[in-house]
């Protein structure tokens, strides 16, 4: 008995040695992650904020200084951010190579995102977590009180996800 017992507590040990946890990358600020440096990322054992916009988007230009602002008051928060248009762009060019075509065709599958910006929470290559700034039901808002009233609560929401993810950092 006492050595199955013995025999167990070993192999418990060992269980537990060979598991890992998943290490969250500190990052701060915004950060812009090009694709080789973010696919490589996917494939490691670590948990980060990505965020998908593009420059020429007119709801990234309305998110973008709330994000800062939220950046700039909590200074150990950051987050990694993927320009599509960039990739978009270099697919389309006459010159584009097929990593090129490919990486742009399946972006949007690959990040489940249906709108820009997203933020994501990926762990260990898996997007664990998801917060998109405005919808389309947004748009469908006719009164313009109403409007501004739901754009608050995507703000709240917002700071809700980053305050949840940083939350453990701050402890």
């Amino acid at each position: 008995m006492m050595k199955k017992s013995f025999i167990l507590i070993i192999c418990f040990l060992l269980l537990l040695g060979c598991t890992s946890s998943t290490k969250k990358e500190k990052v701060t600020g915004i950060k812009e992650i090009q694709y080789k440096a973010l696919k490589k990322k996917m494939s490691q054992n670590v948990e980060f904020i990505l965020y998908i916009g593009r420059p020429d988007c007119g709801d990234c230009m309305a998110f973008k200084p709330i994000l800062e602002e939220y950046l700039a008051k909590n200074k150990n928060a950051g987050l990694y951010y993927l320009n599509t248009k960039a990739y978009r762009d270099a697919a389309k060019k006459k010159d584009a190579t097929k990593e090129e075509k490919d990486f742009y065709d399946n972006l949007y599958k690959t990040f489940e995102i249906d709108w820009t910006p997203t933020l994501e929470v990926i762990s260990n290559g898996k997007i664990v977590k998801q917060y998109k700034y405005l919808d389309e039901a947004y748009y469908e808002i006719k009164d313009r009180a109403k409007q501004i009233e739901k754009q608050k609560e995507f703000v709240k929401k917002f700071k809700t996800f980053m305050d949840d993810y940083f939350k453990e950092d701050a402890s």
